[in-house]
């Protein structure tokens, strides 16, 4: 009788284990190859049951290994019982083994999350019918915003489906949605908004980005961006195409920016106390030195400033002979900006394609030279650059490079280069009046280096000894990238924006850790989600009592 249980019972597994395997990869029941094994498993194992009441089981009491079994097994257990004990008595501990550092958060970001006193509303917008990658970003998004409600109660998270609910996206002005595959991430706190389009080659949502932000939303004040007038440029109120700038100014507005115009006189000559950023953008006219001096005594206080120069603007043109704004820049900043401007090899055009790749140039070897790491034009080691992934095109770009010469308290970075089918035109009259031009002697090719980023030692301490804030700046070789023609591209109003919040970023209060290494998310095939679904279930259950069946045999033979 009890040969017969066991034969009927092993049976049973046997067709269980069958039906269960083909019900995981065909995911129905009602086919015979899995309905079939499921219900002779289930037959079997009533009458393996009805035998088994109906005989007394009889315990194998002759085994001389009893001693050492017991003591194997009791480290077992007492190994168990510590881990649980572990998992129990510290639940808030973690070490984190990936390679983005997603399973901790900074210090930092924990500071900014318990300190918010008002709430905070972190809209996810991600397209329910996206491609597997937009998917991953959302739960990477997802896990990441959990991992924040630990620490505060003032966050409440919402993922919407833009195309489902469009009135939402007007609601909260997303206008990332519609410049991102991936998805878009709106923060929002009473009248001060932020967003964060995910960047399509990253596909995830910075800590940087999001605590920066954050911060921004979570502030008394809105950020105040002052434009500098009186010396040409773009109206910031015109919507004309090419000379208007209108566009920059509402898409600043709709991320919460405070907007004013503003001179520095003569008489007391100063920047306003409270501007968070001055802009000096596409002069026709060079600045006079009481308005450099003042300048000057505000970013060494920790001021930050934007500066779009007009490549044809070589010297003052107003009448004057002594060149002020380069050179300053160059002195005080140690950036250099040549006398050239950028013409592509292919069109011998004044048009500049910067590109997020560079594999159409097989021909080109990107040195890697320990300072910038770049993917196509675009640091990738820098906030502002990094997460853009779009094609950006430029008229009239002129050379931004580090000076010869660095001042003490200065650090610096490329952040955007030319494509290496380019080279810096010296003659620049024979650009103003279209003539032939071609690649001389002397004259840079490609890359060419047209924006930077500049960090100033603060010259000032604050009232408790501690240093105040250092100085920003960021110069980009063109006066065109905010006029209205070019900011309706999603590559310019991604720039620009990541500018304002390098520039505006609260870096006294926070000073997130920079990304490491991304992983490149893995795509799987329905069937390879499948395989590594069955292997972490069924199959390892499966190994384990094979593994079992087999030390079970193997001491029967030798008992």
């Amino acid at each position: 009788m009890r040969g017969l249980r066991n034969v009927v019972g092993a049976i049973a597994i046997v067709l269980f284990a069958i039906g269960a395997n083909a019900l995981f990869l065909r995911e129905t029941v009602t086919e015979p190859v899995v309905a079939g094994p499921l219900i002779g498993a289930a037959a079997l194992g009533v009458l393996w049951f009805v035998l088994w009441i109906a005989t007394t089981a009889r315990r194998d009491r002759g085994s001389g290994g009893g001693p050492v079994n017991a003591v194997i097994a009791s480290v077992f257990v007492l190994g168990i019982c510590g881990m649980a004990y572990a998992f129990v008595a510290r639940p808030d501990r973690s070490w984190d083994l990936t390679q983005e550092g997603r399973t901790e958060l900074a210090p930092q970001t924990v500071q900014v999350l318990e300190s918010l006193t008002q709430p905070v509303e972190i809209v996810c917008f991600f397209l329910k019918s996206a491609d597997d990658r937009a998917r991953i970003a959302q739960e990477k998004t997802r896990r990441f915003l959990d991992r924040c409600l630990t620490h505060t109660a003032q966050l409440q998270v919402m993922f919407v489906d833009p195309q489902a609910e469009p009135q939402q996206v007007q609601k909260y002005n997303a206008i990332g949605v519609n410049r991102s595959l991936v998805g878009s991430i709106v923060i929002k706190s009473g009248s001060r908004q932020r967003e964060i389009p995910l960047s399509d080659i990253s596909a995830r949502l910075e800590e940087r980005d999001f605590t920066n932000a954050l911060i921004n939303v979570a502030r008394e004040a809105l950020p105040r961006v002052y434009f500098l007038m009186g010396h040409g440029g773009w109206d910031v109120e015109s919507q004309d195409p090419q000379s208007g700038g209108g566009m920059f100014a509402t898409l600043l507005q709709t991320q919460s920016y405070e907007l004013a115009a503003m001179t520095i006189g003569e008489d007391t000559p100063a920047v306003p106390a409270d501007c968070d950023v001055l802009v000096i953008n596409g002069f026709t006219d060079d600045l006079r030195d009481y308005e450099l001096s003042a300048i000057d005594a505000y970013l060494s206080g920790g001021g930050r400033l934007l500066v779009l120069i007009n490549p044809l603007v070589a010297a003052n043109p107003g009448g004057g002979t002594v060149e002020r704004l380069r050179p300053w820049i160059e002195q005080r900043l140690g950036v250099r900006m040549p006398t050239d401007v950028l013409v592509s090899k292919e069109t011998s055009g004044i048009q500049i394609v910067f590109l997020p790749d560079f594999s159409i140039f097989n021909d080109f070897l990107d040195p890697l030279d320990g300072i910038a790491r770049f993917r196509g034009s675009y640091n990738v080691d820098h906030p502002i650059t990094a997460p853009l992934d779009k094609k950006l095109a430029l008229k009239l770009v002129r050379t931004v490079e580090p000076a010869e010469t660095i001042p003490a308290g200065v650090s610096q970075w490329v952040l955007l280069r030319s494509t290496p089918g380019c080279w810096a035109e010296t003659d620049l009259d024979a650009i103003m009046n279209q003539q032939q031009i071609g690649m001389d002697p002397g004259e840079t090719q490609g890359p060419n280096p047209v924006a930077m980023a500049v960090t100033v030692q603060a010259d000032v301490d604050t009232a408790d000894g501690s240093r105040a804030r250092e100085g920003r700046a960021v110069i980009i070789g063109n006066a065109y990238l905010t006029t209205n023609e070019i900011m309706v591209f999603g590559g310019a109003q991604d720039l620009m924006l990541n500018t304002l919040a390098w520039l505006t970023a609260s870096e006294e209060r926070i000073a997130i850790r920079a990304s490491i290494g991304a992983e490149e998310p893995i795509v799987l095939t329905q069937g390879q989600e499948r395989m590594i679904a069955w292997v972490a279930s069924l199959g390892a259950v499966q190994a384990i009592a094979l593994l079992g069946a087999a030390v079970l045999l193997w001491r029967r033979r030798y008992r």
